[in-house]
Order: structure tokens, then sequence, then C-alpha cells
């Protein structure tokens, strides 16, 4: 697939007409409050990819006019002029329903076969239990982007433990050698992105199950933190979604497009820094676009388009670097100070006060000076002066 440069959204009615450029960026990253369109948007954009339904409503319209003007090319024979026109009045008004177009430069683009496409919504499951019987072979990867591949995935890993083992018995050492290769490969990946570098995963040859080995102790599929669960879902489904030679031969070159709501879903901040870095370094020829409510997961990777559907404005990431996290959620999420909820209130009461006549001789204005003045940071106190000497020049 080719790389997206620019998304157009049309007629959604959380909102309205939209188009973002990429600017140069590989990735897109969608913020902005509740309610503001970031989960309409990516469901928009599956449904596009999926279906590729705006894409060919525009090439039917543009054979039609062609149609229309010239007569009756090959193709349209049989058809009548005002039977041409009919058609067009009816692609015209199928146009004018929520739909999404996704581009690379002037071309249209629609889903290629032979790229990964995935979608992993804010709500998404991920829950593999333990059978205690023979891994079932896998099944052909899941096309169809609007429902779960994943679900098979713990069978399907099973299964090449299963077959590593097998093959080795069978004398078979290169099949073997190339399925422990990647098994130990894919060990080291979640040892990596989980931050556990002791971790083993064993095949249990007695319940035919994976065990889970930490200095500290062992544990099944089900017992994963739900940090680790939620960043193997995402693995998971990108698994299922590719021919099995083809990811056992090399991840980096698989291309495609990824659309993930809120990645940092169950994620403690340290897996919040690493989520993206993790994808995007693992996954290098795809392009991920993700919706967050996270200034860690907005600054994580540099090669991004940060796009506020609140504001309608777009910036690289890349502008982020070396920026607190607090200044994002002030500069960029619109939080009002980078201080806790009641402290952000006191100065701005505080405020209210020094600015209202005969405000300064309030009881409250003075419990809210010796209030502020016992918290332990200085940054509150220069924020105090700073409030106060602004009420003094207003």
């Amino acid at each position: 697939m080719a790389t997206i440069t620019s998304i157009s959204l049309f007629n959604h009615p959380k909102i309205g007409d939209l188009a973002i450029d990429f600017g140069g960026a590989k990735h897109l990253i969608l913020t902005g409050p509740n309610g503001s369109g970031k989960s309409t948007a990516l469901l928009a954009l599956a449904v596009e990819l999926e279906t590729s339904r705006y894409a060919t409503l525009r090439s039917r319209l543009r054979l039609l006019d062609q149609a229309i003007a010239l007569g009756a090319p090959p193709g349209f024979e049989q058809r009548s002029k005002d039977g041409l026109k009919e058609e067009r009045q009816d692609t015209l008004h199928a146009l004018d329903s929520p739909g999404a177009v996704l581009m690379s430069g002037d071309e249209v683009l629609g889903r290629s076969a032979s790229s990964i496409a995935a979608f992993l919504p804010s709500r998404r499951s991920f829950a593999p239990s333990r059978t205690n019987r023979p891994p079932q072979p896998p099944t052909s990867s899941v096309s169809r982007l609007l429902h779960a591949a994943n679900e098979g995935f713990y069978e399907w890993l099973k299964h090449q433990y299963l077959q590593a083992l097998l093959a080795r018995a069978d004398g078979k050492d290169a099949e073997s050698e190339a399925l422990r290769s990647w098994l130990d490969w894919f060990t080291t990946l979640l040892r990596d992105v989980w931050q556990l570098p002791d971790l083993r995963i064993e095949f249990d040859r007695g319940t035919y199950e994976l065990r889970f080995i930490e200095p500290s102790g062992s544990y099944w599929i089900e017992d994963l933190a739900d940090g680790h669960a939620s960043i193997l879902a995402i693995v998971s489904e990108l698994v299922m979604r590719l021919d099995p030679e083809d990811w056992r031969a090399s991840p980096g070159i698989i291309s495609g497009v990824v659309l993930i709501d809120e990645p940092e879903t169950h994620l403690h901040p340290e897996l919040e820094e690493r989520i993206l870095p993790f994808l995007t370094g693992t996954f290098p020829g795809v392009q991920f676009i993700v919706a967050t409510h996270s200034p860690i997961v907005v600054a994580s990777i540099p090669d991004a388009m940060v796009f506020d559907l609140r504001r309608r404005e777009g910036t690289l990431s890349a502008a982020f670097a070396g920026k607190k996290y607090g200044e994002l959620m002030m500069s960029h999420f619109g939080i009002e100070t980078d201080f806790d909820l009641n402290t952000t209130r006191k100065l701005h009461e505080l405020k209210e006060l020094a600015l209202r006549p005969g405000g300064r001789s309030d009881p409250r204005y003075e419990a809210l000076l010796k209030e502020l003045e016992t918290v332990e940071n200085p940054v509150v106190m220069s924020e105090l002066l700073r409030s106060l000497s602004a009420a003094d020049e207003a």
C-alpha cells in the first residue's frame, strides 16, 4: 500500500468536513476532548479501508461524467444519456453520506491485498484462556477489518511451539530452527516492551499450555497484567492478519496501515512512553493512525502529525521534543495549569478576589493565601506571585 499523505472526512455529524495533511510525517496522532470525533474519525477510516466505498463512488462519478460528455464510450453502449444522468445523481447522493478518503499525493487509496490493515477500537477485548488440549492448527487469516482477528492467537502461538518440538523430534532440524528462531525473537520482543528482561515462555507438554516464567514465579496466559495483555492484544491482531510464513520471515518487510483508538489503555506511564516507539520500531513499514488523550503518547515518536480535532490544527510531533508533559497538558490539551485541580481552583479564586473591590479584605482571601503558602512547591509560589502581580496591574 502506498504511503498515506492526507485524509479527508465528509459529512460526519460530529466532525463535518475535515481535511488533514500529514505534513510530510509518516504517522498521524489525533487528539481532542471527549466528543470531538476521534473515534468517529478512526471508524470512518476503517470503513473506507474495508470497503473502498468512497474511492469507488468517486471513480464511478468520473466515468459517468466522461460517458455523458462523450455520448456512449465502451462499456456504456446500452445506456441512454438520461439513464447515465440519473445514475450520476444517485452517485452524488451517495457521496453526500458520511465517508472518508485516504490519499497518497493526488492518488486515492483503497485497501491493498498485499498489505496489512487493522483497526483496534478503544473497547477491544483480548481474553485468551487455557484449554488443556492440543492446540488446533492455524486457520486462515481474518480479512474483515472491522472484526477482531486475534481470537485465535493463543492457539496459533501454542501451535508454533508444538510444531517446533515435533519438527525437532522428527529430525527436521531446519524447520525446527526456523520456528525456534521466530519464537525466541517474539519472546525478546515481549521482554523489551513489557520491561521484563528475564521473561521466558515455555510450552508445558503435560497441559499443552504456555507458561510465562519470571524470577518471581510463573503464570498462565489469563494471569497477564492488564497492561501487558493490552499490548499483546495489539501485537496479536497484527500477527493474525498476516500469512504465518510472511510473519516469520521478517516483520520489517510488512507494510500497511494500523488504526488504534487509545493505545494507552491500561498502560502505566512507563509503558505509555514505549508503546508507539515499540510498534513503529517493530513494524517500520506500517503507518500508524492513533487517537489518544495522553501527552506521553503524543510526544513519544518524532515522525507524526499531531492533529487536534477541537482546534482543527496540526503540529509535527518533533515540535514537542524537550517539552515537559505538564507543558503539553496546557498547550495542547487545554488544561488551565499543570498543578492539581484543587490548587488551580484556589489560585483562580484568589485572583478573582484580588481583582474585586475590597476583595483583599475578604477573610477568604487571607485563608487562601495561607493555604497556598503552605504548599511545598516553589512553582506554586511563583504562580501565586504572578497571579497577584497580574491583578495589581489590572
